[in-house]
């Protein structure tokens, strides 16, 4: 499952307990910013690993 702390902005489809499709820009609780700049093109796993297309940035720091 995918928990949120916070207030959570989706712009594309999302499938909780599965894998989540970002279309646009997201705001997690955590000051996790997926903004456009981030292109998520691969699949975002919650609660586990996150597999990015592309970089985030996760409260100032950079996973690429």
């Amino acid at each position: 499952e995918a928990l949120f702390g916070g207030e959570v902005l989706f712009g594309g489809e999302v499938l909780f307990g599965d894998e989540v499709l970002f279309g646009s820009k997201v705001l997690f609780g955590s000051e996790v910013l997926l903004d456009s700049e981030v292109l998520l093109g691969s699949k975002a796993l919650l609660g586990g690993e996150v597999l990015l297309g592309s970089k985030a940035l996760l409260g100032g720091e950079v996973l690429l």
